[in-house]
């Protein structure tokens, strides 16, 4: 009972947000230990200490999404939607950035378990049509999927309607991976609710398309939102940065 409350309270201050602080504590612990010569307990701290060190490495996402146990549900729902036999557990989304066709650029965003995991991320400068979004979907998925060294997804999140789909819908689905449409009018907000796009293949091979609405406060919603919100982020702060560079040339 002792160790199972001391193990609680560590992992309640873990997950609001002290790991700083836990780190110096075991740090602190482990060399008190040592100078009263009590190497077991000194060995047991060493390797908290290190466990902790090498979770948080390993763990890069926002507090806000740490631990988020919604994730799960929301992964579970995608499952039944797409009659997927394992819920996606790797997670690409995409977007397009760029003003009147000028330095057009791609974002991949990747969330693994319901996380986003920055060190998968991905960004594409656009070579093809500058000025035409369903091409440069298809551009950055015929890319993209020219990496195999890069784990493939289990779903991917288009920022984008039936053009953007119909445009990539062969690439994804040689290579037998789910995709789904967000249409949402520009609204990259997470108070707006969820419209998902899902492609539906018919027995002659064609797809149709299926629009269902969530609402912002469900599981789902929620998923689908940070992945959104996430690749917008990062493809308009890449597009700036070219932005910026093409300011200072001038």
């Amino acid at each position: 009972p002792k160790d199972y409350k001391k193990n609680l309270r560590f992992l309640i201050r873990y997950l609001n947000g002290d790991r700083e602080k836990l780190i110096l504590d075991l740090e602190k612990q482990m060399k008190t230990a040592a100078s009263l010569g009590d190497f077991e307990e000194a060995a047991k701290l060493r390797d908290e200490y290190f466990g902790l060190k090498g979770l948080k490495r390993k763990i890069i996402f926002s507090d806000k999404e740490f631990m988020d146990l919604s994730s799960d549900k929301a992964l579970s729902e995608l499952q039944q939607l797409l009659n997927l036999k394992e819920p996606p557990r790797r997670i690409e989304g995409y977007d397009i950035s760029h003003i009147s066709g000028t330095n057009t650029v791609a974002s991949m965003v990747v969330f693994q378990n319901g996380a986003s995991d920055r060190t998968a991320y991905r960004k594409f400068k656009i070579r093809s049509s500058k000025n035409d979004d369903t091409a440069s979907m298809y551009e950055v998925i015929f890319r993209r999927l020219k990496h195999p060294e890069w784990p493939f997804p289990d779903l991917v999140l288009l920022d984008g309607g039936t053009q953007q789909l119909n445009a990539v819908l062969p690439l994804l689905s040689a290579a037998n991976i789910p995709v789904l449409g967000r249409n949402k009018s520009g609204d990259h907000t997470r108070n707006a609710d969820v419209n998902l796009i899902i492609p539906i293949r018919e027995p002659s091979g064609e797809f149709r398309f299926e629009s269902k609405l969530y609402s912002n406060d469900s599981h789902l919603a929620k998923l689908i939102t940070r992945i959104d919100e996430e690749s917008h982020r990062f493809a308009i702060t890449y597009h700036r940065q070219l932005r910026s560079k093409d300011l200072f040339k001038r």
